[in-house]
């Protein structure tokens, strides 16, 4: 039989980046399970990355809804001197500016709780109640950050007292980088009051990973169902005899190695650039950086006269971001430095699985991305301060090692294929 569910997300196409991927997908999907997803979402939000090509997903079942939302990004703008687009930058980035921009932070950290996004509530909880109502919604679905969202959830919950699942995919107060921002005690135990009162109303919670669960455990005990973060199969569906990509990993005269994605100060890779630099014969390798990039990376490119081997690119759709990931030789994948960044599991690793390049990783060995990289067999985990073994593993690098670390592209029976996945949030919507 089938339920109708109503899942709230503030990122929806045409949103690019990596917080639409997870409630699109889930909803692409979830018909083929007997779920009908209908969908609700800002009609007037401030997406620092915009892809249209995303709205190819969307699902043809279900509908999608939309309500205003009032946010304060274009004060910041003006505070700031800054433009929209960067006022919406997270808030430990924007923590390093001049007084002006750590003011904002100042303000975004300690007035704007949960979050900045919060000013939806006030028209999203209102049109949740009204879809539930008049769609005959079984489950509705709050999927943050912003985690602002959940309250929305909470409001239907309460109002109709239908099955509530909150859907984290990162860490609400227990997140890495609280820790580095301009936050006051009283900010901060309001904070948690409210992550407490989400995770003890919700029926069912969803987080990415065990280590997450261990999180949210300290904030609240109870039960958490881990449906991490994965790759949608039919994103790399290239045709064999695609002219872009040859499908002959580690045979060209230069192996090429990408990074697909933005580059944040804290995640820049002084270690592989370094090693790269001490490689014997650099000509073996052509290295790209395809993405927002932070300024400070091409600082380190210059500083080690690596202008002839590093190209830096801008941002691409995700269609072409894909297709990049197949055609590298190798594919560079770097965690933040930051204190707790051994939790981190960006939504990117699993799209690096998805092409079946090999993976180089650096960051915390002992964390949950390296183990998953292990556990898959597709790559090799260093920290940022290995350069020897780096420069090693480069030196030695050729299409024998490329082909071993090599895996099926857009592998359908993958434990992190969306398919999958979504087919775990399915049972907890039927289980009810």
């Amino acid at each position: 039989m089938n339920r109708n569910a109503l899942l709230v997300t503030y990122y929806w196409p045409p949103s690019g980046g990596a917080g639409v991927q997870r409630p699109l997908k889930f909803a692409k999907y979830l018909p083929r399970f007997n779920v009908i997803p209908f969908v609700l979402t800002v009609e007037n939000p401030t997406y620092p990355i915009i892809d249209e090509t995303l709205v190819e997903d969307v699902p043809d079942e279900g509908r999608v809804f939309q309500s205003k939302t009032c946010e304060p990004f274009s004060l910041y703008a003006r505070l700031t001197g800054r433009s929209v687009e960067d006022s919406t930058k997270p808030t430990i980035q924007l923590a390093s500016g001049g007084w002006k921009t750590k003011l904002s932070a100042w303000i975004r950290s300690n007035l704007f709780l949960p979050d900045a996004r919060a000013g939806w509530l006030l028209t999203a909880r209102h049109k949740a109640l009204e879809i539930t109502r008049n769609h005959k919604i079984d489950t509705i679905i709050t999927t943050g950050p912003p985690h602002s969202v959940h309250f929305a959830g909470r409001y239907v919950k309460k109002q109709t007292g239908i099955q509530w699942i909150a859907d984290f995919r990162d860490p609400w107060t227990g997140v890495y980088y609280n820790k580095l921002m301009p936050r006051t005690r009283l900010a901060s135990a309001i904070d948690k009051k409210m992550e407490r009162s989400v995770l003890s109303s919700a029926d069912e919670v969803i987080v990415i990973s065990d280590s997450m669960a261990d999180i949210q455990r300290d904030i609240l005990a109870r039960p958490y169902h881990v449906i991490p973060n994965g790759f949608d199969p039919d994103d790399f569906d290239i045709p064999a005899d695609d002219p872009e990509y040859d499908g002959n990993r580690g045979e060209n005269s230069r192996f090429l190695i990408r990074f697909v994605g933005s580059v944040r100060d804290g995640a820049i890779p002084e270690g592989f650039l370094k090693a790269l630099a001490a490689v014997q014969d650099r000509s073996k390798f052509r290295m790209e950086f395809i993405g927002n990039a932070h300024p400070s990376l091409q600082r380190w490119i210059e500083r080690l006269g690596l202008q002839d081997s590093v190209e830096l690119k801008s941002y691409v759709p995700h269609e072409e971001a894909i297709r990049a990931m197949c055609r590298a030789d190798l594919l560079l994948l770097s965690i933040s430095k930051t204190p707790g960044s051994e939790l981190i599991l960006t939504g990117k690793l699993f799209e690096y699985l998805g092409s079946g390049t090999p993976v180089l990783f650096l960051g915390t060995t002992s964390g949950d991305a390296a183990d998953v990289i292990r556990e898959v067999g597709q790559g090799a985990c260093f920290e940022h301060d290995q350069v020897r073994e780096i420069t090693r593993f480069l030196e030695e690098f050729d299409s024998t090692i490329a082909r071993s670390l090599s895996k099926p592209r857009g592998d359908r029976q993958h434990p992190y294929s969306r398919i999958r996945l979504t087919e775990q949030l399915a049972e907890l919507i039927h289980h009810r």
